[in-house]
Order: structure tokens, then C-alpha cells, then sequence
């Protein structure tokens, strides 16, 4: 089918045609294209497409499917207006929770989450507000299940549940960003089927090649066991990054290439540090949300590696932390490194050879390394977890 300008008709497009035929008269309709009106309205305001709203949606309460089996597996199942009623219901809610969770405070999604003051310090705020940081979308459909099935049923869903399960989730978006080698759909397949589980209140049990039996839940604390052993469960099928595949991804490779999209990747991945150091583990603080553009990346030992290597600051000390300057010469084919020739740096653009600062700071310190900034007191301002051994050097 194509639309009005002679394009093929997108999804979304389908969809709404679809449910615009189940509706029996003029006010009906309306009521079909009011919603949608709010859905794009939604849409604009964050950072994934209304396709992929409506599939997150969708596989939060049903099977895993892709985009494409998404008109299909709908129009089967809705089949007159009282279906596309409460399926628009649930899908707005949905959509709103997505906003929600992009946009508001850790106070207002604290509180969204849990429909009341429990954990006055909004920790369940933070731990979200901390899923933000990560580029991992595949967690909404588990994030949409947990808000519904809050709503639905307090005694399934208790306080501590909730945040047991989004810590949890916390933990593998940020390790699974920094290591994973798997793909995202694998991912959604699992938060699917866990999502689905937490609805139905039925524990999936692994069985032989992949498959799962559906027993009862009495909790989602039960549901919780079962979802953490299938994210680190040994083999092919693991999900959680290894601590090998973690080594290699995060720490022998080059990070600064200079490009704002790599910097900005650099930034996050310090970010998600500072969460962890900030919060112990346990997000019974918080410090107000970190704005990324207001982080510069930094490097420790200084970049021009060429003119560093013999210069002293004002004190008489090296420019350098390392007293092994050989062991960062040397030429290696495809890492990145500032100088020329055989004075390339090998382990200069390493994650332990960067660090972020506020940019504000780092105007004040002229845009230089840490190391001879210090002991500038400017520098010691920074309240970034990550920077609290380098203010000892």
C-alpha cells in the first residue's frame, strides 16, 4: 500500500489505518486520531521513533516479534473498536512512561514508579535516571511491564522488588554498552520474554534448546532470580559481558579519535563510572543529573607527546605521570597517537590516560592536562568521583 504522496506505507501508517476500520462511526474515528495525534506529540520528545514505540509496547505484554510482524500479529488480535480502545489505552501509557523516563526529574520518576514517598531519597529516580546515560533502548520493554504491573498489583510488585529488578537492569545496560559483543535483538528477546512473564506472573524456566516453561510466580522477586540467571548463564547464550570481553572492549583499545561522536561515547563511559563511584552501588544519594555537553574530555598525560616528553612545569616536574616514557613510545598500526614518526604514543588515547572535567573548570585551567594544572586549586573544585585520585598527585 502507498500513501497520499505515492510512498510505501510505513507501520505506524498501518497500524492507524487498522484501528481508524475498527471504529464504527464518525466519533469513533476521532477518538482513533486524537490518540495518535498525542502519540506523535510523544514522539518529538524523545529520542526513539514511534515505530519502535509501538513494538516496545507491543512485546512488553505479548511474544517477541520484529517491526515487520507487528501489523500482522495486531490486526489478529484486535478484531472490533472495545479491543482498539484498551490497546490505545495501554499504548499511550506506554508512550508517556517513554517521555517520562527520558525527560523528568528523578523525583517525579521515583515517584511515577512507585505511586507514593517510599525511599524518600527517590534512589528508584536515580537508578533510571541513570539508565539514561546508557545508549540502550532495549530495556523499555521491561520498563513499561514493571510500571503496569505496579499499577495492577502492589502486592506482586513490592518497593523493594522494583528496585532489586531496575538495579539490576541498571547494572547489565551500563556492562553490556561497555562489552557486549551480542546483538540488540537477542537482548529484546530475553526482556521480552521476561517482561511478558512479569505480566502474566509466571516464571520462565530454561528448558532444552532455548525453550521455557511458564510456572507461577508467587512474586517478582521470583521472577527476578530467574531473569538474573538467564543474563549470566554460561556459553553461547550468555548475555552479560565476560570479564575478558570486558578487558578488551574497555581497556585495550583507543578511545579519543577526536570526533564529537566518539568524545561523546568517551563521556558517557566516564559518566557511568561516576554513577557507580557517586552512588556505592546502593543510589541512596544522588547528585543532580550531569548535562553531557557540559563535560570536556580530558587527557592526563598531555597529548602533544612530542614537545612533553622532556618538559618541566613551573616547579621543576615533569609534565608526565609515568616515569616510563619508553613504555609509551613506539609506533603501533592502528592507534590513534599524537607526534610523528616513532615518537607515537601507543597508550596516549587509552581510557587510563583520559579523564572528564567541567567544562566551566577546564576554561579556567586553559583547556590543559591535570597534571600540570596541579596543584591549581581550580582543579580541585571538580566534584566528579572519577577525578578524586587525581587530586592527590
Amino acid at each position: 500500500s502507498i500513501n497520499a504522496m505515492g510512498e510505501p506505507l510505513t507501520v505506524p501508517d498501518q497500524v492507524k489505518n487498522y484501528l481508524a476500520k475498527t471504529a464504527g462511526s464518525p466519533a469513533e474515528k476521532k477518538q482513533v486520531y486524537d490518540s495518535w495525534d498525542k502519540l506523535e506529540s510523544v514522539e518529538n520528545k524523545v529520542s526513539i521513533t514511534l515505530s519502535q514505540i509501538l513494538r516496545f509496547d507491543w512485546i512488553s505484554y505479548n511474544p517477541f516479534l520484529t517491526e515487520r510482524g507487528l501489523y500482522t500479529a495486531l490486526s489478529k488480535e484486535i478484531e472490533d473498536f472495545a479491543g482498539t480502545k484498551k490497546y490505545l489505552t495501554h499504548l499511550l501509557e506506554s508512550a508517556r512512561l517513554i517521555k517520562k523516563v527520558e525527560n523528568a526529574s528523578a523525583k517525579e520518576l521515583h515517584q511515577h514508579f512507585l505511586d507514593k514517598s517510599a525511599y524518600r531519597d527517590f534512589k528508584v529516580g536515580h537508578v533510571i535516571c541513570g539508565l539514561r546515560r546508557v545508549d540502550f533502548i532495549q530495556h523499555y520493554p521491561l520498563l513499561i511491564s514493571l510500571r503496569q504491573k505496579k499499577v495492577d498489583s502492589e502486592t506482586f510488585v513490592s518497593d523493594k522488588n522494583m528496585f532489586d529488578m531496575l538495579k539490576l537492569l541498571y547494572s547489565f545496560a551500563h556492562v553490556w554498552v561497555l562489552g557486549s559483543t551480542n546483538s540488540p535483538s537477542k537482548v529484546e528477546k530475553v526482556f521480552s520474554l521476561f517482561g511478558k512473564a512479569i505480566m502474566d506472573e509466571k516464571v520462565p524456566v530454561p528448558k532444552k534448546k532455548g525453550k521455557f516453561e511458564l510456572q507461577a510466580a508467587d512474586s517478582l522477586e521470583d521472577i527476578y532470580e530467574s531473569f538474573r540467571n538467564e543474563l549470566c548463564k554460561d556459553g553461547d547464550e550468555r548475555l552479560w559481558p565476560t570479564d575478558e570481553e570486558l578487558r578488551i572492549k574497555f581497556l585495550e583499545r583507543s578511545y579519543y579519535e577526536g570526533a564529537t561522536s566518539h568524545n561523546e561515547k568517551i563521556r558517557n563511559t566516564f559518566l557511568l563510572l561516576n554513577d557507580y563511584l557517586s552512588h556505592q552501588g546502593d543510589f541512596r544519594t544522588g547528585e543532580s543529573d550531569i548535562i553531557i555537553d557540559a563535560i570536556d574530555v580530558e587527557h592526563i598525560n598531555p597529548r602533544n607527546a612530542r614537545s612533553a616528553f622532556d618538559k618541566k612545569d613551573g616547579n621543576g616536574e615533569p609534565y608526565w605521570l609515568t616515569e616510563d616514557i619508553d613504555a609509551w613510545k613506539g609506533v603501533r598500526k592502528g592507534i590513534s597517537g599524537e607526534g610523528s614518526g616513532s615518537r607515537k604514543i601507543v597508550g596516549l588515547n587509552y581510557i587510563g590516560n583520559l579523564t572528564i572535567l567541567g567544562h566551566k573548570i577546564n576554561v579556567a585551567l586553559q583547556n590543559a592536562s591535570p597534571r600540570y594544572k596541579l596543584p591549581h586549586p581550580e582543579f580541585n573544585k571538580t566534584e566528579l568521583k572519577v577525578n578524586d585520585d587525581l587530586k592527590g598527585l
